[in-house]
């Protein structure tokens, strides 16, 4: 059975807003304006340090033209709901109108 501790640890999904960028563009915007955050107020960084640690996965790991190659709505200039999910151990996943899309990792 679920530990509800652990399922509750667990960072939220991250919108990612591809109506005008691509997806690696998009994950760059967020860690940057996620990272300046946590700087100019130390309060806010325990709850945004989840978010910065997604998003410096993804960049770090994930394959960006592969991905952009391999579904129009990473490409940018559409309007799907695109989410990043982390789960255990680390693991991304990436939500395309709800439904999960296989990631292309960097070799």
């Amino acid at each position: 059975m679920n530990d509800p501790r652990a399922i509750a640890s667990l960072p939220a999904p991250i919108r990612l807003d591809l109506a005008r960028r691509c997806i690696q563009t998009e994950i760059k915007r967020q860690y940057e304006r996620s990272l300046a955050a946590c700087l100019r107020s130390p309060a806010s960084a325990d709850a945004l340090a989840a978010t910065v640690e997604t998003l410096r996965i993804a960049l770090e790991t994930l394959d960006f033209p592969k991905l952009r190659a391999a579904h129009a709505a990473l490409a940018g200039g559409r309007s799907d709901t695109v989410e990043l999910v982390r789960g255990d151990g680390n693991r991304l996943t990436l939500l395309i109108n709800g439904d999960p899309f296989p990631l292309m990792l960097r070799p």
